[in-house]
């Protein structure tokens, strides 16, 4: 297979990764602290023997063409602090141009982690001209850190990477033992029994339901407008016409003139299939199942209090409660309005849209800051169920079939993944750079006021926070690490709705007559959904809703679910929960 083809196939657009900007003064230099060193056995790191090695072992190095270990692998101790007599250099590939490489002793915290892993690492930030260049000359360094928010593109992953499975077994048992967690391990298995890539910022369920994914949703409404008005609850029907009436009277007019928009919901094009908040988004919000009680999906848009919120939805539109404009301002226009206090109640699939307008807002005009609260509810009143987290991660790190020196790569995986290795990269060293508050990591008020005043001059000098590459934001949260700032008041608030869907990933047909039915289906969906809003009474309505229901049939419907409920039981299957 064209090496070159299967790398364009790989690669996802670059998105911009948003940290929290931070000044300070000159803290002393890091002190280079090694752990004990383990036994070297073999005459290639001088110790005059050879590492006994299991018949598994073995045979895994000659069908993988791996050298032997120059240590003694120990299930309960990290590789990097057994192989501290070795020093090694490897070179480390992020396909992110915009990503600013620190190459080993360059910052206060590469200087640390030099000092513990006796490795230099030259990191390369690129892009695909980068990247094709090197698919071309055959020089992959030795671990690559690509991005792609769909975990099938590792299909492709035998063309170029080691499994890392086999990487641990042979090196760094302790990476399987201690670090990976067992349901990600399973979900990145290929069919031939191996795991490839790790991600970043992946999160298990377990790390969700214990409420360490911060959700995408909120119901957001005008602080100022909203207590200015009672504190309405708008989880009814009749709350939540009520309140909009209620803001309406209160504030005719907006920040800039115009008439205030009671309600909006996040943006729609009905020409792609995208129903803005008014698909899945208040369908989590009623906490409408996802599945019958025997894992089976559920139909949604047939339940009851569906059909009854959206007939809510459409009494605001008549009494002109909401603006027509839903339908046409694209995200952009929308996050605008949100930003000048056009709209006194907002509800978003994904307030990271309106994450740097709640930041300005609370610069330049917090009199109108966006609070969040509890949005629609269903009819028995149950809380929201939002998915939060997830699996896939938003980069995938592999070392590559060209490394000269695996052992190396996979120590290098295995430090960056622990938390030893978390700790290091984001907070530094205890006493030095950060201390505990109440039982939480925080940095010294030294740091943060570096870092709030001068990111980047506080990434130039101590680089923490910059490796992002194989993170994980459960293991932070776990310990009280939590954002700060508008948008963080958001998700935070949120995460008590929060639920784990991992399973709810490439449910959708992908090829041949099935995705063509899908897509217009979806199209169908969106145009009787415009419909339905801009219906004349509650009665033609929920004729339009009916007659879509009925007319799915034609679009293959049965088929379709059929395929969503072989895909959920096959990711069931893999993430181990049924």
């Amino acid at each position: 297979m064209n090496m070159k083809k299967i790398l364009l196939g790989l690669i996802a657009l670059a998105f911009m990764f948003v940290v929290v900007a931070c000044n300070g003064d000159d803290l002393t230099e890091p002190e280079v602290v090694r752990p004990t060193p383990g036994t070297d056995t073999t005459e290639d790191n001088g110790g005059g023997g050879e590492v006994a090695l299991p018949g598994d072992i073995e045979a895994l190095l000659a069908e993988w063409n791996l050298p032997a270990p120059r240590f003694t692998p120990d299930p309960n101790t990290p590789s990097w602090q057994l192989d501290q007599a070795y020093d090694a250099s490897i070179v480390w590939y992020v396909n992110y141009i915009w990503w600013p490489a620190h190459n080993m002793g360059d910052s206060w915290v590469t200087t640390v982690m030099m000092g513990d892993l006796n490795v230099r690492i030259e990191f390369i930030s690129g892009e695909m001209e980068n990247l094709n260049t090197m698919v071309a000359g055959g020089t992959l360094p030795d671990i690559i850190t690509l991005g792609g928010y769909n975990v099938a593109f590792v299909a492709d992953a035998p063309e170029f990477a080691i499994p890392l499975d086999v990487l641990a077994t042979v090196y760094d048992p302790y990476f399987l033992e201690h670090v990976h967690h067992p349901q990600t391990r399973a979900w990145f298995t290929l069919a031939d029994g191996h795991m490839y890539g790790i991600p970043n910022e992946s999160m298990t369920t377990d790390e969700i339901n214990a409420g360490y994914a911060l959700p995408g949703a909120g119901f957001l409404v005008r602080q100022d407008i909203f207590e200015a008005i009672g504190e309405p609850d708008m989880s009814t029907p009749e709350g939540f016409l009520d309140a909009l009436r209620a803001a309406r009277d209160y504030m005719p007019q907006d920040s800039v003139g115009r008439p205030l928009t009671a309600f909006s919901g996040a943006s729609m094009d009905m020409t792609t299939g995208n129903n803005g908040s008014f698909s899945w988004n208040i369908q989590d919000f009623l906490a409408i199942p996802v599945t019958h009680p025997d894992g089976t999906w559920y139909d949604r848009d047939a339940d009851p209090d569906y059909l009854a919120w959206m007939l809510v939805f459409r009494q605001a539109m008549e009494e002109g409660l909401m603006s027509p404009d839903q339908f046409s301002d694209d995200n952009e226009s929308i996050n605008d309005k949100f930003q000048t206090g056009h709209y006194f109640a907002f509800m978003a699939h994904n307030t990271n849209d309106v994450a740097s307008r709640l930041n300005n807002i609370n610069t330049d005009a917090p009199e109108r800051m966006m609070i969040p609260i509890s949005g629609p509810r269903n009819a028995a009143g149950d809380a929201h169920t939002f998915p939060a987290g997830g699996i896939n991660g938003w980069t995938h790190t592999f070392v590559t079939q060209n490394t000269n020196d695996p052992q190396t790569a996979m120590q290098v995986i295995t430090y960056f993944t622990s938390d030893h290795g978390q700790m290091v990269q984001q907070f530094g060293h205890e006493g030095v750079t950060y201390e505990y508050v109440n039982g939480i990591p925080t940095l010294l008020p030294e740091m943060q006021e570096f870092l709030t005043s001068d990111y980047y001059g506080f990434r130039l000098e101590y680089g923490l926070r910059t490796f992002w590459m194989l993170r994980r934001p459960g293991f932070f949260a776990s310990r009280g690490v939590m954002p700060t700032g508008p948008h963080a008041d958001v998700a935070i608030f949120n995460s008590q709705f929060n639920q784990a869907r991992l399973e709810f990933v490439n449910l959708e047909p992908t090829e041949g007559a099935l995705q063509r039915d899908n897509d217009d289906l979806d199209l169908a969906r969106s145009q009787a959904i415009f419909n339905l809003l801009t219906a004349s009474s509650d009665e033609a309505a929920t004729a339009i809703w009916e007659d879509f229901l009925a007319s799915r049939d034609q679009f293959g419907f049965d088929a379709i679910t059929a395929y969503r409920n072989e895909r959920l039981r096959a990711n069931r299957e893999r993430l181990g929960l049924n």
